[in-house]
């Protein structure tokens, strides 16, 4: 077993002492921290003190069922994303559905096979941890694509600030020799506004001398 799995905090919840207690021998002897709740009420506000890693929910409980207790636990941000694993001594097709339909992620029948509870947790456990670390991942990338938009952003304006300030003209152009940009100084000496130069060949504002050497670039 992963050595980090058994760092995991499992919350059971069932009404039935025994079944508290196979469960919780089950999953200590495995290195688990048990918390052992035998009601809903009462575990949706340990889980709410303490969040864990995983819960084991039963189904059939007075005063609050597993269902509601799932609901509840789904209702909360800082709880929807625990793991849920209902159980149930029924194995019903229309239990498994709401289960399932209210954010179950597997569901367990009693009486408990030792192999297939400690399958079951250790498989939840692990794909939490994988969609913990891809989430922190997308974090990160969406952190990282912020901080370079920003420096972009800076390094434009600063490119911008220096072309617009600057004291000899600036004319860009594009494939096609028409000017994409100019800044005031090179619109004065071309004779019109930044906005009427763009767009315009760039050959309409070159001395007669050197039309002829602008057409031949442009036609090679």
């Amino acid at each position: 077993m992963n050595p980090e799995m058994t760092e995991a905090t499992i919350m059971i919840i069932d009404d039935n002492p025994e079944n508290l207690r196979v469960l919780s021998t089950m999953l200590t002897q495995q290195g688990y921290t048990v918390r052992s709740l035998p009601s809903g009420p009462r575990a949706l506000q340990s889980a709410q003190d303490e969040p864990p890693d995983l819960i084991l929910l039963d189904i059939r409980m007075p005063e609050m069922d597993g269902f509601e207790v799932c609901a509840r636990l789904k209702e909360n941000d800082a709880l929807n994303g625990i793991p849920v694993l209902f159980l149930s001594a029924l194995d019903e097709t229309e239990g498994k559905l709401r289960a399932f339909e209210l954010g179950g992620v597997d569901y367990i029948t009693k009486p408990f096979q030792a192999e297939e509870v400690l399958a079951r947790v250790e498989t939840h456990l692990a794909l939490r941890k994988a969609n913990d670390n891809l989430e922190r991942l997308n974090k990160n990338l969406e952190q990282l694509v912020r901080d370079r938009t920003a420096a972009l952003q800076e390094s434009e304006e600063k490119y911008r600030r220096i072309v617009t300030t600057a004291n000899e003209g600036i004319v860009t152009t594009n494939d096609d020799f028409c000017i994409t940009y100019a800044n005031t100084v090179m619109a004065d000496l071309l004779g019109g506004s930044v906005d009427e130069l763009v767009g315009q060949p760039i050959g309409d504002f070159i001395y007669e001398e050197n039309r002829k050497e602008h057409q031949r670039i442009m036609e090679v």
